[in-house]
């Protein structure tokens, strides 16, 4: 999986609703990504293998390494998209702001407190703050 789910910051002085639009398609796709991890077709070959074995040890040992493998790919993939969801929903905010939505309508939309708004427009992003 790439280190980049997002593509280059912009700033909110130069966003548009376009790219706004690509940037929650990509997002879509990063999980859509990170949710092959749990449908591998090598975890039903190797439950397969393990019921035809008798429950074979070494058959269970590869299931278990298997599926701790997706596990971990899995975890990893949901903290990519966290962080890049975060960053986007923080710059989309911020946009709606620059757009002439109020606090407390961004908040309402997003579901998150005004405090959390207003915080966000004390100290905007910067493409510092991209990860």
């Amino acid at each position: 999986m790439s280190d980049d789910a997002t593509e280059p910051v912009l700033p909110v002085e130069v966003l548009q609703l376009p790219h706004i639009a690509d940037q929650l398609r990509a997002l879509a796709d990063h999980l859509q990504l990170v949710s092959t991890y749990t449908e591998s077709h090598k975890f039903r070959d190797l439950e397969v293998a393990w019921e035809k074995s008798g429950a074979d040890p070494e058959v269970d040992a590869q299931l278990d390494e298997a599926y701790a493998t997706a596990m971990r790919q899995t975890l990893l993939g949901l903290a990519q998209f966290r962080r890049s969801y975060e960053y986007w929903e923080r710059l989309i905010a911020e946009y709606a702001l620059k757009s002439g939505f109020t606090q407390r309508e961004a908040a309402s939309y997003l579901g998150v407190a005004v405090s959390t708004i207003n915080r966000w427009a004390q100290h905007p992003l910067t493409t510092e703050d991209q990860r």
